[in-house]
């Protein structure tokens, strides 16, 4: 939810915040949520439901489930090795 706001947890505004008022506004951004799927017919509805790669778009379902498709496996060996770049 900060992320969406804009806001780091270390700020004023956000350590001055209640978990009343996390899970208030948790709740209101699920229901806009529920609000805005509502408006889409059965078909478009379907397709925004569906889960997909954060990284190229494919559909979850169309993968083995178990890979990060985002997961740089080369950049990882060269960061544990030390390298930079």
């Amino acid at each position: 939810m900060l992320k969406q706001f804009r806001v780091l947890p270390g700020e004023k505004r956000a350590k001055q915040m209640t978990q009343r008022e996390y899970l208030y506004c948790v709740l209101q951004q699920w229901l806009d949520e529920e609000e805005r799927l509502d408006s889409l017919c059965p078909t478009c509805r379907a397709q925004a439901m569906e889960k997909r790669c954060t990284h190229c778009g494919v559909p979850l379902a169309q993968t083995d489930g178990m890979e990060n498709t985002a997961f740089d496996m080369e950049r990882y060996r060269r960061l544990k090795e030390g390298k930079t770049g």
